[in-house]
Formats: C-alpha cells, sequence, structure tokens
C-alpha cells in the first residue's frame, strides 16, 4: 500500500477550483513574502503526503470493509471537508474496482471551523482519514484483489495548492475452508470514532422546522443536552436549494444543561438540482477535532 505521488494536466480542473485559485494563490512577488517563492500551484503534494489503510487484510464474500485515505499536512495547511463552506473544495477520491466489488460514498470526519480574512471554511488540519466502505459481492472467488486508488485534494495556507497522489491496496478473498486466515481487529476504528453519531440514536436530541408568517422567515431549531460541553455551534451541510445560516456556524445558547440553536433558513426550490428539499448539517460539541459531533438530514416542506 505504497502511494506513488504524480502530476497530471488534468487535476482538479474544476471551475470552481479555477476560481478559488484565482483568488488564493498569490503572485511570485506576493508568495516570496509569505514564504511560498518554492511552491508552484499544483505542488499540494510537497505539503501533503497520502497513505492508504484498510480495516483488515481480509475481505469477505458479501462482506463490507473499509479502505481508510490517510492525508497528513504541514503545520498550518488544511484540506477541506464535504461541504468546503465560503471557498476550497473537498477531496476526491478515485477506486478502480472491479465489478464484484462495490465501493461507497466517503464517510467524512468530523470537521473543524477555520475563520479569518472574512470567511469561514471547514476542513481537516494536521491528518485526517477519509473512510470508504467496499462491499464485496457473495459470488466473490477466493484470491487476491488489487484495487488502484487515486487522490486528489486542495491545500490551504495563505495560499492553496493542488497535490495528488495514488497507490494500491490488496486484499485477500479466503477459501471457505482455510481458517489460517484470520482478521486482525479494525485497525480503522480511531478513524471510525471521529465520524458523526447520527441525531437519531442520540437520546432527548432533536431536529424541526418551525414555520414563520412567510416562508423567508422559517428556522431550524436544535435542541439537546449540552453535556460538559461550554460552547455548541451548528455547521450546514451541503443541501440544494436550502440555504441554512447563510453557511456559517450558528452558536448554541446554554441554560440549565441544555442547548438551544435556531438556524434561518432560506428555501430556493428552483435551486435544488431536482433534488429533495433538506435541511442538515452537524452539530458540534466543542472546537477540537476529537470532541463529539452529532449529524441530521430532516425534509423542508416547498
Amino acid at each position: 500500500m505504497t502511494p506513488a505521488h504524480h502530476r497530471r494536466p488534468h487535476l482538479l480542473v474544476l471551475a470552481t477550483i479555477f476560481c478559488t485559485l484565482a483568488i488564493l494563490v498569490p503572485t511570485r512577488p506576493a508568495a516570496a513574502q509569505f514564504g511560498f517563492d518554492t511552491l508552484e500551484p499544483a505542488d499540494g503534494d510537497k505539503v501533503v503526503s497520502m497513505d492508504l489503510l484498510t480495516a483488515d487484510d481480509l475481505i469477505m464474500p458479501g462482506a463490507t470493509t473499509h479502505l481508510g485515505v490517510r492525508l497528513r499536512m504541514q503545520p498550518g495547511w488544511h484540506v477541506y471537508w464535504h461541504n468546503p463552506g465560503d471557498s476550497g473544495t473537498q477531496p476526491r477520491i478515485r477506486i478502480k474496482a472491479p465489478e464484484s466489488i462495490t465501493v461507497g460514498e466517503i464517510a467524512w470526519p468530523r470537521p473543524v471551523i477555520f475563520e479569518g480574512h472574512g470567511e469561514t471554511t471547514y476542513g481537516y488540519a494536521d491528518e485526517v482519514v477519509l473512510l470508504v466502505p467496499i462491499t464485496a459481492s457473495k459470488e466473490l472467488s477466493p484470491g487476491r484483489i488489487t484495487l488502484p486508488v487515486e487522490v486528489e485534494w486542495l491545500v490551504c495556507k495563505r495560499a492553496c495548492l493542488m497535490g495528488d497522489a495514488t497507490g494500491t491496496v490488496t486484499l485477500t478473498v479466503p477459501r471457505p475452508d482455510d481458517n489460517s486466515l484470520r482478521t486482525r481487529g479494525n485497525r480503522l476504528a480511531e478513524a471510525a470514532g471521529r465520524l458523526p453519531i447520527p441525531m437519531a440514536t442520540v437520546p432527548d436530541m432533536a431536529a424541526t422546522i418551525v414555520e414563520g408568517d412567510t416562508p423567508d422567515t422559517r428556522r431550524l431549531v436544535l435542541t439537546g443536552s449540552a453535556g460538559d460541553a461550554t460552547r455548541i455551534r451548528f455547521i450546514p451541510d451541503l443541501t440544494p436549494g436550502v440555504a441554512a445560516g447563510d453557511g456559517r456556524p450558528v452558536d448554541a445558547t446554554l441554560e440549565d444543561g441544555r442547548f438551544r440553536i435556531e438556524v434561518p433558513l432560506r428555501v430556493e426550490p428552483d435551486n435544488a438540482l431536482g433534488k429533495p428539499l433538506e435541511a442538515a448539517g452537524l452539530v458540534l460539541f466543542g472546537p477540537a477535532a476529537t470532541d463529539r459531533a452529532v449529524s441530521f438530514r430532516i425534509p423542508v416542506k416547498d
């Protein structure tokens, strides 16, 4: 599972990224002022290292395991969450799998909030492990399966750089009568522990839509036990057609051990991209990447 860095001209060609880079990547004289005079816009792999992890070296027919993509950033640099906020873009992972393997969506750990210079973004500093579920078909034959993996990211400090890396993961499908191969436990347990907890599993916590006099005065109301948290904040997920809190964090009020967050909603059905209208996001029980987070997603009436 050794990644090999490489450069591709088509890296992150989305227009949104080029717009971001046009604003955030400084000119050569400006870059020298910030200590970036030796970095080019496509040098993101010089400040971020990538390696691949697996929950176990085995995969059983009909079972699901996880691949972990670990990104390690140099001090001061960060990559982005599923919803990057005011600027940036999320990392992208491509796994080339045979028809007998189904690759799921990335499970995103809770992010931290970056605020400054008039903008708010959400992402990860120091290190993050992005988990991707991999499910084997019940008809998967014994043997070894090698999965090529491509990862692309945008990493920012006072400037933004593009980076990419590739690697491979090899999993063994044991024979039914082979007892010599045993699972080694979940080596991704720590990363899984940083995933947000679904609100449905949290007692005494609720998310409701409160109708106002007009559609523009609707609010999302989040309530529950504050526990030992001294600051609780809401951050929005990506929900086409529904803007929650104008994309910015919303602080909770704390009283008698409970919290309440009121988030203004702006509903624009014409911008829903054919998807159902929803309000979604995270409730963060503290500022650190290791602090608890609860996720939710609820429908919004047109």
